[in-house]
């Protein structure tokens, strides 16, 4: 009986978890940059349904997407200038790669279909301020950060003061262990 219970839990929660992203759009690869063309703003909360973080923004993204995806009638809003969108990165596993999601929930802002940032909030009111200032002009683009010079994975033994010297001479930044064998 409580193998039955538990299962019936988890089922109801999946349910009740799947149930609750009904105002918000689901991108795929194949539509993602159709969406994004369409709003001059889109939100995009690149996911995992596994993620105890993803899973407790889901009502806030939910309560946001319900005010801007869709009229006060209940209908689609076809005028919106605004875009609340998810990626399951379990199923789109490119375009997540694509966007550079390393962690979930990653939330990124798009202005005319070009990121614009990733340091969105998570939670509902905060979000909505997020909005208007992006919509008012106040938020800077976040600017791409450099990619870092691979760092040469090299072991090298030193012997005496000569090798020392050299290898500081001919490189930025080394790391040096020194130890006894004994």
């Amino acid at each position: 009986m409580k193998l039955f219970s538990s299962i019936t839990l988890a089922a109801i929660s999946s349910i009740s978890f799947s149930l609750a992203a009904e105002n918000v759009i689901p991108l795929k690869e194949n539509n993602f940059d159709t969406y994004l063309k369409a709003q001059k703003y889109s939100l995009v909360k690149f996911f995992a349904p596994w993620c105890g973080h993803c899973k407790n923004m889901a009502p806030a993204w939910e309560k946001v997407a319900a005010k801007y995806n869709f009229a006060e009638n209940g209908e689609p809003n076809n005028d919106r200038e605004v875009l609340i969108a998810e990626v399951d990165c379990t199923k789109e596993q490119n375009l997540c790669q694509k966007n550079g999601v390393k962690g979930y929930p990653t939330v990124k802002s798009f202005v005319d279909s070009q990121e614009w940032d990733d340091r969105v909030p998570r939670d509902e009111d905060r979000i909505e301020d997020y909005l208007k200032k992006l919509m008012a002009g106040e938020l800077r683009k976040k600017e791409k950060e450099p990619e870092e010079e691979k760092v040469k994975d090299t072991v090298v033994k030193i012997t005496d003061q000569i090798s020392f010297n050299k290898l500081i001479s001919e490189n930025e930044n080394v790391i040096i262990k020194f130890y006894a064998p004994w």
